[in-house]
């Protein structure tokens, strides 16, 4: 006298789970054969078939309600990412003054670009572009830290350096003669999605990974944080998937770098769309946090209610 619909809710059931895994190591075979006579004598409710049909129904109700409140939620979220992008690739190639003349910029993905502003080769506007060597120092209790692509936020300051490995001060002062990366640079993580950028907004001593680059603008003709916006327009990924194999992952080598055109405005004009986009993306990043939260919050409260209703905690 059992409903499966009933059980399927029982067994996906937080508490169950937990317990389920208790008795085994995580290896299926294993938990299948050797555990099994022990995770038998687990507990589990039995309603009546009546009881159980009900609850079942009931759960099914509520759960795709909830369900469809957090695909309405990430559907948000999407949506918001897409004018994110809409919004730096608008800002970084046609600037904020919807009045100034245009020209075309003679680059298909950029269109038409402010009539002062130049289309120029990377090469002729970036200082450097360099990683450390491709060696994997020893970690150590207390040094510098040592960053990887997991540990980048979209500013330096931001990322947790306690949760970083930590070097040696010798393998740093090692690894950074080659490269090191200072304020104002921008880190570009080769292996990750394209646009995957930090800003090096502070000066203290780390070292990146050689998963990534670090670029040096020319500082009389490219602001930093111009640089890393324009990383992250549509422009950038347009231009740079002529040079890898892959849309959107792949190993952006340094050459590749070197070969992209920029649309560039005087500097002047830089720092005013990097502040005026610092605000703007910060706006649609509230928006998107808070939109996750209640993601989070809708799948605690599902989780929640089926453990409740199936243990009769809540009466339906």
């Amino acid at each position: 006298h059992m409903c499966n619909a009933y059980y399927s809710y029982v067994f996906r059931s937080e508490r169950f789970a937990d317990e389920f895994y208790r008795w085994g190591t995580g290896i299926v075979d294993d938990l299948w054969s050797t555990k099994w006579s022990n995770m038998k004598n687990i507990y589990i409710p039995f309603p009546t078939l009546e009881e159980q049909q009900k609850i079942s129904t009931y759960l099914d109700t509520k759960c795709t309600k909830i369900d469809s409140i957090i695909e309405k939620q990430e559907k948000v979220i999407e949506k918001l990412k897409e004018y994110k992008l809409s919004v730096i690739t608008e800002a970084v190639t046609k600037g904020l003054n919807p009045d100034v003349k245009m020209k075309d910029s003679g680059v298909e993905w950029i269109g038409e670009i402010p009539e002062k502003w130049k289309i120029i080769k990377s090469r002729f506007i970036i200082d450097k572009i360099g990683d450390i060597d491709h060696y994997m120092p020893n970690s150590v209790d207390d040094g510098v830290p040592y960053i990887m692509i997991g540990d980048l936020e979209d500013r330096v300051s931001k990322i947790t350096f306690d949760d970083c490995k930590q070097v040696s001060k010798q393998d740093f002062e090692m690894l950074s003669s080659k490269m090191k990366s200072l304020k104002d640079d921008v880190i570009f993580a080769r292996y990750a999605t394209i646009g995957t950028v930090c800003y090096v907004d502070i000066e203290t001593d780390f070292l990146v990974s050689y998963s990534c680059v670090t670029i040096r603008t020319s500082k009389q003709k490219l602001f930093g944080l111009f640089l890393y916006y324009y990383f992250k327009s549509t422009a950038f990924l347009e231009d740079v998937k002529q040079y890898i194999n892959s849309n959107t992952q792949s190993n952006v080598g340094i050459e590749s770098l070197y070969r992209v055109k920029f649309a560039v405005p005087l500097l002047e004009e830089q720092y005013q769309i990097a502040n005026y986009l610092d605000k703007k993306c910060s706006a649609i990043d509230k928006s998107i946090e808070q939109k996750q939260a209640i993601i989070e919050k809708l799948k605690e409260y599902k989780k929640s209610l089926i453990y409740e209703v199936v243990t009769g905690k809540r009466e339906v």
